[in-house]
This record gives C-alpha cells, structure tokens and sequence, in this order.
C-alpha cells in the first residue's frame, strides 16, 4: 500500500512540474510592455518627378536633403512613382553632381495621395509644377 501511495506522490509531483514549467513560461516575459504606446506605421504618399525643361542639363532629385535618383534624371524622363513619408516634405532639383538647386519646394504631402511634380520652362526660367494625381480607373461604357 505505501508504495501504491509513493507512486501517485511521484506521479502527481512529476505532473504538477510538467504542468507548472510550461504555465510559468507562458505568463512570464523579459519586460512589462504594458505601458508602452506601439511604434506608429509611417503614413506615405506617392511622387512622381519629371523633367520637362529641355534645355536643362540632367538633374538629381533630394527629398529631405537625401538624394533618391541614383543616375541623373534626363529631359523627358520622369522618376515613375516614389512612396516617400507623408506630411511636409522638401523636395530639390539639382543639377547633377553638383550643389547647385534649381527647384527648391515643401510640398504637403497627403497619406495615400498621389502626386506628380514638373520641371517646367526654359533652364533660365525653370519651375515645378505639382499636381495631385487622380489615379482611379474608369471603365467606359458604350
């Protein structure tokens, strides 16, 4: 009879460890995040550049200073469709390998908005156009 007694006593022991180690690990962590706000998801917006002025040399595009074209962008080429950060965003045309700016504008930029920025004009004359793209498909019906 003891030792039917001593063999649910280990049983049951052995039970309430297997049980016990995986519980404590389920409920214990590193660090209380509790309190912690979630890290926000950038919100971003779409830009298109292009160069329409052709009398102007190639150009590199900055957005915050960053260069984000890695070969001179040519008349009529266009960027295609950047995803950027949205909110006010400063936007240069350089000439190409240089410092010198000739567009320099903050732009605006909607969450989940599109837009298309121009180099317009002659070179002695040049300007950005900007326009919010609307890029919705239609079906046309006959």
């Amino acid at each position: 009879m003891k030792m039917f007694q001593n063999s649910i006593s280990r049983f049951g022991f052995r039970s309430l460890v297997l049980i016990a180690i995986p519980l404590s690990v389920a409920f214990t962590s590193c660090k209380d995040d509790d309190d912690e706000e979630p890290t926000p998801t950038p919100t971003t917006a779409r830009l298109l550049v292009t160069h329409a002025s052709p009398d102007a040399p190639g150009v590199d595009l900055l957005l915050d200073n960053v260069k984000v074209n890695s070969a001179a962008l040519e008349y009529p080429n266009n960027t295609g469709y950047l995803t950027v950060n949205s909110g006010s965003r400063n936007v240069k045309v350089n000439v190409t390998g240089t410092t010198t700016t000739v567009i320099d504008a903050t732009l605006a930029l909607v969450t989940n908005k599109n837009y298309s920025v121009f180099a317009v004009d002659s070179v002695s004359k040049i300007s950005a156009v900007v326009i919010e793209d609307n890029r919705r498909l239609y079906t046309i019906v006959e």
